[in-house]
């Protein structure tokens, strides 16, 4: 397989082998691949959330230190069934419209071609457009899963909490319906660029890999993608990973003051706070994640992503 002009060469048992899953089986193994995932993954999430919210510089060392001492092991994962549910919605949502925006311009930009595909290629979209329906996926899922994240920032946050139900009714009752939507401008943000850098550059990256290395569509080709696309995204994502979290922990009242008082107390580095957990933690994240999908995907008899 291999790229060109805007297409990917397959061979005549790989274009006959093309078979998607339909929308209920897609969102189906995408939320079973996100659960496993985001389990794996949570204890550097929790250290990363607890870097973010504090205002003095400390490392991940001492972060993880500070948290073991203070309620053992099982504090790593407090707010995990907030954050598993927050992916159902989340990644569902914004996986699932990717791939049917992705099948939808594909199909517009075939029809108004002025030069006709040959026999056995496949088209691809540009870069350009990968990213724009990438941030447009993430921040509409991220649009209705933002009381879930809430909900996770606040247990990791604040100690008060025995746990997710007891912090769903307290916001409610304190704040209301309108508690649970507070931070939602940042992580509609932050969701967006994530997914720009993610989505966006998981899908290029693979086509340039298939292309440069003369690898079959599988494991390693799944792994070097997920390598590429968790670096890009923590890049462009983590200024807002910052203001979303201070703000849904409930220190601010606004993103301008979020923003400014960060900038004035802290100065710019503040706003990658946590970048390294937030790599390490959004690297191994797209790595089980795409692989499981992508193996859900092979398992099931369906074309890749």
């Amino acid at each position: 397989m291999g790229e060109a002009n805007g297409s990917l060469l397959m061979s005549p048992q790989e274009k006959k082998d093309e078979k998607a899953p339909s929308k209920l089986v897609r969102f189906f193994l995408i939320d079973i691949s996100a659960a496993a995932s985001e389990t794996v993954t949570y204890p550097i999430d929790y250290v990363k959330t607890r870097m973010q919210l504090a205002t003095h510089r400390v490392g991940p060392i001492t972060t993880l230190t500070n948290a073991v001492k203070e309620g053992g092991i099982r504090t790593l994962y407090r707010g995990l069934p907030a954050s598993v549910l927050r992916h159902w919605v989340y990644t569902g949502i914004r996986i699932s419209l990717y791939e049917q925006l992705r099948a939808s311009l594909l199909e517009y930009n075939t029809a108004h071609s002025k030069t006709p595909l040959p026999e056995g290629e496949k088209a691809v979209l540009p870069f350009w457009q990968k990213c724009v329906i990438g941030a447009s996926a993430g921040g509409v899922g991220q649009l209705f899963a933002t009381p879930t994240d809430l909900v996770k920032v606040r247990v990791i946050s604040d100690r008060q909490f025995k746990g997710v139900v007891h912090c769903v009714k307290h916001i409610w009752a304190k704040e209301g319906a309108r508690g649970f939507a507070v931070g939602c401008g940042p992580n509609v943000l932050r969701a967006s660029l994530v997914n720009l850098g993610e989505l966006s550059s998981y899908d290029h990256s693979k086509q340039l890999v298939l292309k440069f290395t003369g690898l079959k569509d599988g494991l390693m080709v799944h792994l070097l993608s997920a390598i590429c696309s968790g670096f890009v995204s923590t890049v462009v994502s983590c200024p807002a990973d910052v203001l979303k979290t201070r703000m849904m922990s409930g220190k601010y009242t606004s993103i301008a003051k979020c923003l400014s008082q960060t900038a004035k107390d802290e100065g710019f580095r503040a706003f990658y706070k946590g970048f390294f957990p937030t790599w390490a933690r959004l690297g191994p994240w797209q790595l089980v994640f795409w692989v499981t999908y992508e193996s859900c995907r092979k398992l099931g008899g369906y074309s890749g992503f």
